[in-house]
């Protein structure tokens, strides 16, 4: 092997164990908000659940979209190096998620911190929170998908 092959070999072994912990995070992440948040939200009263949500939407966003971020950005790497097709859809996979939290997850978090605890916002704040949840329900799927594709691909 030359020194240039040791290095491409050195750098794809390192992005498929970063987008790999990196990407487990994401998964186990997503599916921890969609089977143990989301629920209790939808029972709340809108003061409730405009207060909880206030505290903890900002944070999950970010954490969010920070993992599927390191993910991607170390798993199209890997793929080019050598690592293989099931890598690289993994990691368009996790940028596609990217853009989704930094796009329609992020307008709803506009759309609910606009929202007062008014009665007549009771419903809308239900709704824009249902979509939440199913949101992250497809985010752990799609996260857990990208998970299998790595594995197998490995």
């Amino acid at each position: 092997m030359t020194n240039l092959q040791e290095a491409i070999f050195l750098l794809q072994y390192t992005a498929q164990n970063i987008a790999m912990f990196s990407g487990g995070l994401f998964a186990g992440a997503a599916i921890y908000i969609s089977l143990t948040e989301c629920p209790p939200r939808t029972s709340l009263t809108p003061d409730g659940l405009l207060a909880l949500y206030r505290s903890i939407a900002r944070r999950t966003n970010g954490l969010l979209t920070a993992f599927a971020a390191v993910t991607a950005l170390t798993a199209i790497p890997a793929a080019i190096a050598g690592a293989g097709i099931l890598w690289l859809i993994g990691g368009v996979t996790h940028a596609g998620i990217v853009a989704f939290l930094l796009t329609n997850a992020k307008r709803i978090e506009t759309e609910l911190d606009h929202l007062d605890a008014r009665a007549d916002s009771a419903g809308k704040s239900k709704r824009l929170i249902h979509q939440r949840s199913l949101q992250f329900g497809i985010l752990s799927l799609a996260g857990l998908f990208a998970q299998y594709l790595f594995v197998v691909g490995r």
